[in-house]
This record gives structure tokens, sequence and C-alpha cells, in this order.
């Protein structure tokens, strides 16, 4: 939830655009909130209140409920495709749990190791270190 409130934040601000893109992000956090637990449908109804506002409230009620009665759980994969989200905003943002649409978690994953050894490799040693 953080790291789509803070992609969200970046993009538009605080309060996502009255169009199909403001939609469709809606959904997928109202989603990532229903797996939450808890009184998922009234935090779904207060999120889309707060970033959602040109929905009106019985909409707003209506789709909470419908996605509480189905919530859907998404792949980092998937979410990052379905978000467009690209990897220099997923660096740029520090997003790990959401993939990119433009680069494979498999060259991610490479990345990440590649950063690693050239890191212990400069002395830096491993983050454990005082307690290795």
């Amino acid at each position: 939830m953080d790291e789509l409130r803070q992609l969200y934040h970046w993009r538009y601000g605080y309060e996502l655009p009255d169009d199909d893109a403001g939609s469709e992000d809606l959904e997928l956090m109202l989603h990532t909130i229903a797996l939450t637990g808890g009184d998922t449908i009234k935090k779904m109804v207060m999120w889309a209140e707060l970033w959602a506002p040109w929905l009106p409230s019985m909409q707003a009620t209506a789709l909470a409920e419908t996605i509480a009665a189905n919530p859907r759980r998404f792949s980092s994969e998937t979410l990052g495709e379905h978000l467009r989200l690209t990897f220099i905003e997923r660096e740029r943002l520090g997003i790990r749990t959401i993939g990119s649409v433009d680069v494979t978690k498999e060259t991610r994953l490479e990345m990440s190791r590649q950063k690693r050894v050239k890191r212990n490799a400069s002395g830096a040693g491993c983050r454990c270190e005082a307690s290795c």
C-alpha cells in the first residue's frame, strides 16, 4: 500500500485523475486494501473519498463492497504491468515490491547481484558485518 500511495503521489499529487487511469489505479489500491483485514469496506471508502473525491460516495461504497467480496491478489510483475511502472520510476522512488514493465524480474535480480558483488569488491563488506 505504501509503495502504491508513493507512486500515485509522485504521478498525480494528492488526487487521482478523473479518467480511466485514475479509475484503474483506484481499483488496484482498493484490491490491495481489501487484503489487509479488519473493516476493509470502511478503509476502502475512506481511501476513495480522500484520493478520488470525484467519485460519488454511493459509487465508492458499491465499488468497495464488490471488491471486498472478491479481492484480487496481484503478483509484483502483474501489478507493475497494470501500473505501467518503468524501471526508472521504480528506482527513483525506491520501490521494491512492484515489478517494472520494461525490465524483467530476472534482469532486476541480476542487476542487484552485480551491485552487491561490486559493493563487496570495493571493501564495503556484507551489510551484516557487525553480526558476522
